[in-house]
């Protein structure tokens, strides 16, 4: 008996250890790889994909006419609990309406399929390589292929890549770093003190500034009404794990006192984004 449980306790470690253990086969299917800036071999036209979460990527294609951008369609691949899908919307096109291909992987090759789409019904991304993909787009009597090249950091700037600013702001090869979206929301205090309600919002933005000298708050601002609850957000970054946000945020009157909570979700965005904090003073004007 005791050799049987041993046995067991083995094969439990060896599943997790090789991350065959009670995995869904769709999540660890998800293309992240696609994630940065890619150019069409032998046109003008591009894509950029930005990862936002473990579960989210967006992205759109575009081309460069008088080196302009025009956006030509909208992407987004997303994991669920039971599938991934990729949803494209066109510009202009089909009053707007989004097409949703559902994904399934061979191989080096990830399938995205919608039977009822005219054209494509599959779209299929196959990676050659790190920094090469092809892409199929087919339908029962059409198949339409090119060649994707990942596109360095140098090619994508027009002033070339600064290696000292890309360090001061933490930036990855692709000109991206690691941050926190916070969703904020109405709270479950739903005091009537209004007192309490002033101290404690004249201490959230005080305590926002403190955030931003602190360098950890990078964006803020609120929400229009909703019916959402969505009061406003933040962007925050310089931490590791969202235990660490929570302890940042914990120190926002309104949201110690229950008046907001928070939703934390990673996010994945260009490093260049606090640059925009050394303008802000600039825009004030002085009453």
């Amino acid at each position: 008996m005791k050799t049987s449980i041993c046995h067991l306790r083995l094969l439990y470690c060896l599943l997790l250890m090789t991350g065959c253990f009670l995995v869904p086969a769709h999540a660890q299917d998800f293309p992240d790889f696609l994630a940065g800036d890619w150019k069409v071999e032998g046109k003008d036209n591009y894509e950029h994909w930005d990862r936002l979460n473990n579960n989210l990527l967006r992205g759109f294609s575009y081309s460069k006419p008088n080196d302009l951008p025009n956006v030509q369609e909208y992407m987004e691949i997303q994991r669920n609990k039971t599938e991934v899908v990729y949803n494209v919307q066109i510009p202009g096109a089909h009053q707007g309406e989004i097409s949703t291909f559902v994904q399934r992987k061979e191989g080096h090759q990830w399938f995205y399929e919608n039977p009822s789409n005219d054209f494509p019904k599959t779209i299929v991304y196959e990676l050659l390589d790190p920094n090469k993909i092809q892409i199929h787009l087919r339908n029962e009597t059409q198949d339409t292929t090119y060649t994707l090249r990942r596109l360095e950091p140098s090619e994508t700037s027009g002033n070339g890549y600064d290696e000292e600013l890309a360090k001061r702001l933490g930036a990855d090869d692709r000109g991206m770093k690691n941050y926190f979206f916070v969703m904020l929301k109405t709270g479950q205090n739903k005091t009537g003190d209004k007192e309490l309600i002033q101290q404690a919002f004249q201490g959230h933005m005080q305590n926002m500034d403190n955030m931003v000298k602190a360098g950890k708050l990078v964006v803020a601002g609120p929400f229009g009404k909703n019916d959402a609850q969505q009061r406003g957000l933040f962007i925050v970054q310089n931490l590791r794990n969202e235990d660490e946000v929570r302890q940042l945020l914990l120190t926002d009157p309104a949201i110690a006192a229950g008046l907001l909570q928070a939703e934390i979700t990673a996010w994945y965005g260009s490093a260049a984004l606090p640059l925009y904090l050394e303008y802000v003073d600039k825009l004030i004007r002085k009453k």
